[in-house]
Parts: C-alpha cells; structure tokens; sequence
C-alpha cells in the first residue's frame, strides 16, 4: 500500500508498506506532517493518525525502516508512538542516521525503540 506523494522532486515524503514484510512500514523523503496525513487518509479515511491505528495494528506493524528518510519533524515520533501503541513491545527502527537518532531522544521516543543498522 502506498501513500500518494505529489511529483515535486526526490525529497517528497512518502510511507509504504513492504511489500515483501507487511509488518514493515519504508519510509522515504520528508517525513512530516503532510506526509503521515497522506498515508493516514490512505488507511484511515482522514488525516488524523488516530484513524489509522486499526489498519497499523491489524497488518501488525512493528518495523519503521527510515533509512530513506531525508528529513523527518515530529511527525515520525509520533509515528512511533503510533506503531508501539498498537501492539506490545520495542519497534524496530532500521537504517537510522544521527539525526533521526537525536530526534527521537529528543522527542522522548528513544526509549521505545530498538535502534537497528
């Protein structure tokens, strides 16, 4: 499942489900509120991050690889939160750089993550 991104350059955001692991959401681009709206209205029918979590829980989300995120604000903590609210556990974190890394110690969303590669 993808999310609609509009064709502006290489820096749009964009949040997908593997198609290979469906419990694993790719990340790409800016990552910011406008992006998770899209992928929210996508799977939830507004762009509201509430409206999702049914659809994130039920594909049993549990891995965010970011390792094509370019920039990324508050809105992949709350990404997070989203993610480990819908299931017990650390979520797995793959291919973060230092600045993601200090974004989620900074937002307090370090702690529920497993930071991988």
């Amino acid at each position: 499942m993808t999310a609609p991104a509009p064709a502006t350059g290489d820096r749009c955001g964009e949040i997908r489900f593997d198609p290979d692991d469906p419990t694993t959401l790719r990340l790409r681009g800016d990552v910011d509120r406008d992006t998770l709206g899209r992928f929210c209205a996508l799977l939830g029918g507004d762009r509201e991050l509430e409206g999702a979590l049914g659809a994130l829980a039920a594909a049993g989300v549990r891995t965010l690889d970011v390792s094509g995120v370019t920039f990324a604000d508050s809105a992949l903590a709350n990404l997070v939160c989203a993610v480990h609210a819908t299931a017990p556990g650390r979520v797995r974190v793959l291919g973060a750089d230092p600045r993601l890394r200090r974004l989620l110690e900074l937002t307090g969303t370090g702690s529920l993550v497993d930071l991988r590669g």
